[in-house]
């Protein structure tokens, strides 16, 4: 009988001492308990610290220079333990059953190197929340899975069906097979690598249930920061020349 997978959860923060408690919390009430929290501070300048160390020795804290999300992930992913990474952002948080569901799918399916899955979007000026992927394209994801629990990156890509980075559970060799989070890219590294790591593995995955909550609109988050189109631009740019 195979080993359990053990996990290192991964999480990045930047000014996020109004949230930063909210996240640690959701990762300490797993059904299934992770293997090591660590938190990368990337020079914060309010209480972000303060708020991780009052968890003591259950939360492994590295403070760095300010450097931006990607550099903050690869630190933390550098630091780890263990063979499998979650990822979590300092902002969000996870249902009581995240790792325990994505550690199922992995340990009853132990070719993956990753998976991912359904989540809630969670309007922060109202509460509003609603379930990603939608209802039509959650009928897409599970016509791809027919039956399984995993199918191919690019395919459910097309169909909006990937999660997002709070959902994502890697293996570290994956990660470093795929040369980590680019740090030239302040938005849309998470699906920079992405798609580095499913040109080298494109079978995924996929829980169907929500296991986590994505805040959107948090004043200071890398999407409110980092609105100008030439990030796109430049996204597109780095893909086009990966594959030339």
């Amino acid at each position: 009988m195979e080993k359990p997978i053990t996990i290192s959860v991964v999480i990045p923060a930047y000014n996020a001492e109004k949230y930063i408690a909210r996240a640690i919390e959701s990762v300490l009430r797993q059904n299934r308990k992770a293997d090591e929290v660590i938190v990368v501070d990337d020079g914060s300048t309010d209480g972000t610290g303060e708020a991780v160390r009052r968890f003591g020795e259950s939360v492994v804290y590295i403070h760095q220079e300010n450097a931006g999300a990607s550099a903050a992930r690869n630190a933390g992913i550098r630091a780890a333990q263990n063979e499998w990474i979650a990822l979590l952002d300092g902002d969000d948080e996870w249902l009581e059953n995240h790792l325990e569901t994505h550690r199922g799918v992995l340990e009853r399916n132990r070719e993956l190197v990753w998976s991912t899955g359904a989540f809630i979007r969670c309007e922060c000026d109202d509460d509003v929340q609603r379930l990603d992927p939608r209802p039509d394209r959650m009928q897409k994801a599970l016509k791809l899975l027919d039956g399984k629990e995993h199918f191919d990156y690019f395919e459910a890509f097309v169909n909006y069906c990937t999660g997002w980075t709070g959902t994502m559970v890697i293996k570290k060799t994956a990660l470093v097979d795929a040369e980590m989070f680019s740090t030239d890219m302040p938005r849309i590294n998470d699906i920079d690598m992405w798609m580095r790591i499913a040109n080298l593995y494109p079978e995924i995955g996929f829980v169907s249930t929500p296991t986590a909550i994505y805040h959107e609109h948090v004043p200071g988050s890398i999407v409110k920061t980092y609105t100008d189109k030439k990030y796109l631009c430049d996204f597109i740019d780095q893909i086009g020349r990966a594959h030339v």
